[in-house]
């Protein structure tokens, strides 16, 4: 027999020749083994979402197939993936990390490491779905991809809900992440944020139930503890999968006073005071109602804390904006 070794393959061929001592007459070749040596083309375009903890990368091309890709973090194998994008588990806020991807086929040849992508976490705080109080539906383990130990599933009666208790450093302007499945169908929950009811969210649909996605809102909270909860009303669809949430506060670094862009208002929910942070001198403070009367204004003549009377307020939802020479923001207060 013969080895070859060809430049996208190799094989071991077997030649039989006559009887008559002419070897170099070929009769037939018998057989042959085909392995693949080739390797896969390096991920590129590496880049790492602080909204929701994710890698993702331009898929690598093969001869045969790409099989996985391998994360990696200063060299340390993190986990595999199927598909071009991963949840990177374990990071820590305000923290630098140093990712690279590698592909791999199936039979084993593996690409060079993609171009490192440093990415430093900002400040978050994430819930798992798991350690919530669950009204219905069951903490389930049967799609995989998910974080911690398991994630809520099997949301399928009106009524059904799950509840984090989470912490605010700063109260204020928070986005919320909600890592989620939705069975390849656009579905909606509704939010409540200390058991006000906050919003009805729609969910993009996901390929299947074994593929997740992150869905991002925009709420107010409260210095402190806080309640966050999904629950399936009249209404919505229901039937939505929940891995975990992930909060993380509209400030940055470490400090714990917001950019004026994302200003405080504490309490919210409120019932006879609400108190505005870190307000700029000359800033103008708006209230209206939510069909857009205005019912106080006030110019800030120094710049600090200002403390308004709501009790002879209506109860019910407001806006209060904030002007100032470079910024218009707005946010919802709620009084009780």
């Amino acid at each position: 027999y013969s080895f070859v070794n060809e430049t996208n393959y190799k094989y071991y061929k077997i030649d039989v020749t006559a009887n008559n001592g002419n070897s170099s007459t070929q009769i037939a070749e018998l057989a042959y083994s085909y392995v693949d040596i080739v390797n896969p083309t390096t991920p590129t375009n590496v880049a790492f979402s602080n909204a929701t903890l994710t890698l993702t990368w331009t898929a690598s091309t093969d001869n045969v197939a790409v099989n996985l890709y391998q994360i990696f973090n200063n060299g340390v194998l993190l986990g595999t993936s199927a598909n071009t994008s991963f949840v990177v588990q374990g990071v820590t806020p305000n923290t630098t990390y140093n990712f690279t991807v590698k592909a791999v086929d199936l039979e084993g040849n593996a690409s060079a490491l993609s171009s490192p992508v440093q990415a430093t976490t900002g400040a978050f705080s994430l819930y798992e779905a798991e350690n919530a109080t669950i009204g219905g539906g069951v903490i389930a383990t049967d799609h995989p991809g998910f974080t911690g130990s398991g994630f809520w599933g099997n949301v399928g009666t009106v009524g059904n809900k799950i509840e984090f208790t989470v912490n605010s450093e700063t109260g204020g302007s928070t986005d919320i992440n909600c890592r989620y499945s939705s069975g390849g169908a656009i579905k909606t929950m509704t939010l409540y944020v200390n058991g006000i009811k906050n919003k009805v969210l729609s969910f993009p649909a996901t390929k299947d139930w074994d593929t997740w996605g992150n869905n991002v809102d925009n709420v107010t909270m409260n210095p402190g503890i806080n309640t966050i909860k999904y629950q399936y009303d009249t209404g919505n669809t229901g039937y939505i999968n929940v891995d975990y949430i992930m909060l993380k506060a509209n400030y940055t670094g470490n400090s714990r006073n917001p950019i004026n862009n994302n200003f405080n208002v504490y309490p919210n929910p409120a019932k006879d005071r609400i108190t505005i942070q870190n307000v700029e001198q000359n800033s103008v403070i708006i209230i209206s109602t939510i069909e857009g009367k205005v019912i106080y204004r006030k110019l800030s003549s120094t710049t600090g804390n200002m403390t308004i009377n709501v009790g002879d307020l209506k109860r019910g939802a407001y806006t209060i904006q904030l002007k100032t020479k470079t910024n218009n923001i707005t946010r919802k207060i709620i009084l009780l």
